[in-house]
């Protein structure tokens, strides 16, 4: 099985995965998906690590976690080197959300859990991904 995490149902689905909301996690069963896609979910969960931790018990050996964000780290160096204004900043974090995520942190946590292993990452201009997979 193949989940979208979504905080709404898009009207227009992608025929390749079941889309299910943040709140209704717990109704898939544990070692199930070979893929959970997380994309800006984060910054609207406020308990991120027990959230994450949920999802990497509903994959399946070899499954895999891909997570998207907006990466706060890489928001302040782009203020500090004059490449966004203030404004553009608060348009970006604040726009509904409020996001304290960065690569860095998210990569610590999956290594610091010994089931899992980080298999692709990177930031693109402020925006972070990163892929995961259950050993």
């Amino acid at each position: 099985m193949k989940i979208q995490i979504v905080t709404q149902i898009p009207e227009n689905k992608k025929i390749d995965r079941e889309y299910l909301l943040c709140a209704d996690i717990n109704k898939v069963e544990n070692n199930s998906c070979m893929e959970i896609i997380l994309t800006d979910i984060l910054d609207y969960i406020s308990q991120r690590n027990e959230f994450l931790m949920i999802c990497l018990n509903k994959l399946r050996h070899n499954g895999t976690l891909s997570l998207s964000g907006i990466d706060i780290v890489e928001i302040s160096k782009q203020i500090f080197f004059g490449q966004i204004t203030i404004d553009e900043a608060n348009c970006i974090l604040y726009n509904g959300k409020a996001s304290s995520d960065n690569l860095f942190k998210l990569i610590n946590f999956f290594d610091n859990s010994n089931m899992y292993t980080v298999i692709d990452k990177r930031l693109t201009n402020y925006t972070y991904f990163i892929k995961v997979q259950k050993v």
